[in-house]
C-alpha cells in the first residue's frame, strides 16, 4: 500500500512519488478508508489536485503527473499521464464527490483545504443523480477537447454552475429501414465552437484525427463531407455551397446543455 502526504501540488514530496511497481491501494497519511485507484502507473509520477483555468473545484479532478526522475521539483517539468487520444487520465470531481469507492479521496481534499464543505455539497447535488460520469465525456467549457467516434451516437454531460445536463446527438447519422447508418467511420477529438457574432449557434472543429477516416456508406455524396483534421465540420447544400455544420442555439434540450457551458 502506498501512503500518501498531500494532493496540494504545492506541498509534494519526494515521500508522494508512485512508482510503477506500487499497489494502487493508496494511504492518505490520517484518513480513512484507504482508497484503490485504477491508475496507468507505467512511469514514475505524483497523484495530485489540478482545477482548469479559469474554473473551480466542480471541473477539479486528480490526475497523475509524470517526472523524469526522483524530485519533488521535477513536477513542474514533466506532463500528465494521457491515453493515446491525448486525454489526460484523471479522477474528476463528481466521481470523488458522489461515489463510495472515492470516500478516501474526498475526505483527504477536504482535510487539505482544497475542497470546502460547500464545495462538496454544490457537486454532490449537481452528479448525485447521475448514474455514471465518464471524464472524458464531462465538459466544464466550450474549450475542451472530447472524444468523436463518426460513426456512433454522440453522449456528453455538460455542467454550469450549478446544473449538468445530458446531450445527445446521431451525429453525421441518417437514418434507413429505422436503422441509423454513417457515412464515415473513424475516430477524432472535437470541439465546439460559437458561430459568429449575430449567429445564435455553435460549431464543431476537428482538432485530431486519431484513426483512418473512411467511407463506409457506397456512393454517399453528402450532405456531411468527409472531415478533415483542424478544420470545422461542414456541410453541403444542394446548391453546392459549401458551408460549417452548425447546430442552433435554440429552447431545445441539446441547445440547453450548450448553453450551460456559456454563461
Amino acid at each position: 500500500m502506498k501512503r500518501i502526504s498531500t494532493l496540494n501540488p504545492a506541498k509534494l514530496n519526494v515521500e508522494d512519488i508512485i512508482e510503477p511497481t506500487h499497489p494502487m491501494d493508496v494511504y492518505f497519511e490520517g484518513i480513512y478508508p484507504d482508497v484503490h485507484l485504477n491508475m496507468p502507473v507505467t512511469s514514475r509520477g505524483f497523484l495530485y489536485y489540478y482545477t482548469p483555468p479559469g474554473l473551480g473545484p466542480l471541473a477539479s479532478s486528480i490526475r497523475l503527473r509524470c517526472i523524469p526522475d526522483r524530485s519533488a521539483e521535477a513536477f513542474h517539468l514533466a506532463d500528465d499521464f494521457t491515453f493515446s487520444n491525448g486525454l489526460p487520465w484523471q479522477i474528476m470531481a463528481g466521481q470523488m464527490g458522489v461515489y463510495d469507492a472515492y470516500e478516501g479521496l474526498r475526505k483527504k481534499l477536504l482535510y487539505d483545504g482544497l475542497w470546502t464543505i460547500e464545495d462538496h455539497k454544490r457537486i454532490f447535488d449537481i452528479f448525485s443523480k447521475r448514474r455514471i460520469l465518464y471524464p472524458d465525456r464531462t465538459l466544464f467549457s466550450l474549450e475542451q477537447d472530447f472524444p468523436l467516434t463518426l460513426n456512433a451516437h454522440l453522449t456528453l454531460t455538460m455542467v454550469g454552475k450549478s446544473e449538468a445536463s445530458s446531450f445527445g446527438l446521431y451525429f453525421l447519422g441518417t437514418k434507413k429501414d429505422k436503422e441509423w447508418m454513417w457515412p464515415f467511420a473513424g475516430d477524432t477529438i472535437a470541439r465546439f465552437e460559437r458561430a459568429p457574432p449575430g449567429k445564435s449557434a455553435m460549431r464543431m472543429r476537428i482538432v485530431r484525427v486519431l484513426t483512418p477516416i473512411r467511407r463506409i456508406i457506397p456512393g454517399y455524396s453528402g450532405p456531411y463531407l468527409e472531415p478533415v483534421e483542424g478544420e470545422l465540420l461542414s456541410v453541403v447544400r444542394k446548391s453546392g455551397e459549401i458551408r460549417p455544420w452548425t447546430l442552433p442555439l435554440t429552447d431545445s434540450g441539446n441547445s440547453k446543455a450548450l448553453r450551460l457551458l456559456m454563461d
